[in-house]
């Protein structure tokens, strides 16, 4: 009976020892940090002060953009809407000024009496009256600031609008430079694989080339030939948008050179 209470003090004997053996053997190495200097700002961070030039689009150089800007800028709807808010605001600003200073009142009249001894008698009045309302609660001036805010968010509705504007008609219009250009090179590449089949039939009449080689050939032109419609259609869209955003009709349109 005591043999078999000693056998659990020996087993968490010989666990503790094997515990402590595996400790002894694991390594410890002192942790390192290698020390990072870290920047104080961002190297490529934006300007805070860096403003968008009003006449960006001349910075490309392309006369033609300027002119497609322009006649965007002198004919777009809405930017004539937004300077209309503008001036609305400025009338609002302007009323609500007014109406922290006195207001006056003048009138003025005449009348005539006549009695039976012929005589007449005339009289004539004048009256001045002054009005001014003490803004005690601050309504008054609440309600100047309300129109100056709006005034000055109309002015960046429209800055916005002309912007935006502008940014399209520079989008749009190098989206069809692009398509042109493309279309351009696919021409180009046509041409030069319509002279490369030409040349392999002359070599296959001669005996030089194989019926695959022409056969090969071929199936390039038609896939030139193929790439083509698509490269069209994108040059005329983008064509279409650019005459839309500058108020006439896409039928007849021309671009110009870019």
């Amino acid at each position: 009976m005591t043999h078999m209470r000693s056998l659990p003090s020996l087993s968490r004997t010989a666990l503790a020892a094997t515990l402590l053996v595996l400790s002894g053997c694991a390594i410890h190495e002192p942790r390192t940090q290698a020390p990072v200097a870290l920047p104080t700002a961002w190297v490529d961070a934006p300007q805070a002060d860096a403003a968008i030039a009003p006449d960006w689009w001349r910075t490309f150089g392309s006369p033609r953009l300027e002119s497609l800007v322009q006649q965007a800028l002198a004919g777009s709807p809405d930017l004539r809407t937004a300077a209309q808010r503008v001036r609305q605001a400025d009338i609002a600003l302007q009323l609500a000024g007014a109406s922290l200073l006195p207001g006056a009142s003048l009138s003025a009249g005449s009348s005539a009496n006549r009695s039976e001894g012929a005589s007449t008698r005339k009289s004539t009045n004048l009256s001045l009256g002054v009005s001014y309302e003490v803004d005690l609660w601050g309504r008054l001036a609440s309600g100047q600031e309300s129109a100056r805010l709006a005034a000055e968010a109309s002015r960046y509705d429209l800055e916005t609008v002309r912007i935006t504007v502008a940014a399209s008609v520079a989008n749009t219009y190098f989206q069809w430079l692009a398509a042109r250009e493309r279309l351009a090179i696919a021409r180009e590449s046509l041409a030069i694989a319509e002279r490369v089949l030409r040349i392999t039939e002359s070599r296959l009449r001669n005996g030089v080339a194989t019926p695959l080689e022409v056969s090969q050939q071929t199936t390039a032109v038609l896939q030139l030939r193929t790439a083509l419609a698509p490269l069209e259609l994108q040059a005329r869209q983008a064509a279409s948008a650019l005459a839309l955003l500058l108020g006439e009709q896409p039928v007849g349109f021309d671009v110009g050179e870019g």
